[in-house]
């Protein structure tokens, strides 16, 4: 028996059906959502996405290939089959599943307030891997993320060597500490509201990294960025010379005092809440200066270093008056 094949998309969703016949083949969709359906086929194929949500079932079959994305947000699901294939995106949040299968293929993986500890070495993830607000301590070696990873609000304490990430890591309200000498993160890093204190020589971000509200006070020498930088809620007290940022420099609420010679900033500059005495005769700012009550000095001092056109783009956000 070679089993039913539908070639479109199979809509289930409020339906009285509690069956599904072994062997079933869907070139599109498959949607049980709302349904009595409690146990699914072995050998099920489905070519596009199976929506899920708020099932009763607690299992998803062995020989399992989905196109496209599974769908199994506040379901039932407790266990997944090994060697499950996936198209697209595992989308698991808000679920009580505890561990990921042997043999797994994968676009992104979400499994964001599950009571996941522990995911497997050389786990490669081809998309996005949210693991927010779980209970996982601790990374495996070789974990490898596509696009973007995101560990916020969980215990993780140590990032290993091995890692490697191509777009955004964040790291926002997790325990790190450190990160190791000569990593790379191929977009934004977002270390705010850790307690790291320190960042590692030769660290590379390739678009922007954001250290809003942490203990660190010094860039390193070997630092090197892509885009931006958000230093807001810091206590850096100064900034290097000649320093260039591509893109927007943030520098809210900081104990900066005064802007470094020869600073050139492509995008967007914020200094809101900074007690600055004067502004450099070098300054250069591409697009917008963002700022609450600069002192009169200062501000006179920009009608010497910006053009009438360029003032327009400085907002005092405090008073929303522009200048």
């Amino acid at each position: 028996d070679k089993g039913l094949h539908f070639i479109s998309d199979l809509y289930l969703k409020g339906s009285d059906i509690d069956y599904l016949p072994d062997n079933l083949t869907i070139d599109g969709s498959l949607d049980i959502r709302d349904t009595n359906v409690t146990k699914l086929p072995d050998n099920l194929t489905i070519g596009d996405c199976f929506l899920l949500v708020k099932c009763n079932i607690t299992k998803l079959p062995n020989n399992l290939t989905v196109g496209e994305s599974i769908y199994a947000q506040d379901s039932s699901i407790t266990e997944l089959p090994d060697n499950l294939r996936v198209g697209n995106d595992l989308i698991l949040r808000n679920t009580k599943i505890t561990k990921l299968p042997n043999g797994l293929t994968v676009g992104g993986i979400f499994l964001q307030n599950t009571k996941i500890t522990k995911l497997q070495d050389n786990l490669v993830v081809n998309g996005n891997l949210d693991l927010r607000n779980t209970k996982i301590k601790e990374l495996p070696n070789n974990l490898t993320v596509d696009y973007n990873l995101d560990l916020e609000g969980t215990e993780i304490t140590n990032i290993p060597d091995s890692l490697i990430v191509g777009n955004e890591l964040c790291l926002k309200r997790t325990k790190i500490t450190e990160l190791p000498n000569n990593f790379t993160v191929g977009g934004y890093l977002n270390l705010a509201e850790t307690t790291i204190a320190v960042l590692p020589d030769n660290l590379t971000v390739g678009h922007s990294l954001n250290i809003r509200n942490t203990k660190v006070v010094k860039l390193p020498d070997t630092l090197q960025f892509g885009w931006g930088l958000d230093l807001s809620g810091t206590k850096f007290t100064e900034l290097p010379d000649n320093l260039t940022i591509p893109g927007r420099l943030i520098l809210n609420e900081s104990n900066i005092k005064e802007l470094p010679s020869n600073l050139t900033v492509g995008e967007c500059l914020e200094i809101r809440g900074l007690n600055l005495s004067t502004l450099p005769d070098n300054l250069t700012v591409g697009g917008y200066i963002y700022h609450s009550n600069l002192k009169e000095k200062v501000l006179s001092k920009v009608n010497k270093i910006f053009s009438p056109e360029q003032q327009k783009k400085i907002y005092d956000l405090e008073n929303m008056a522009l200048f």
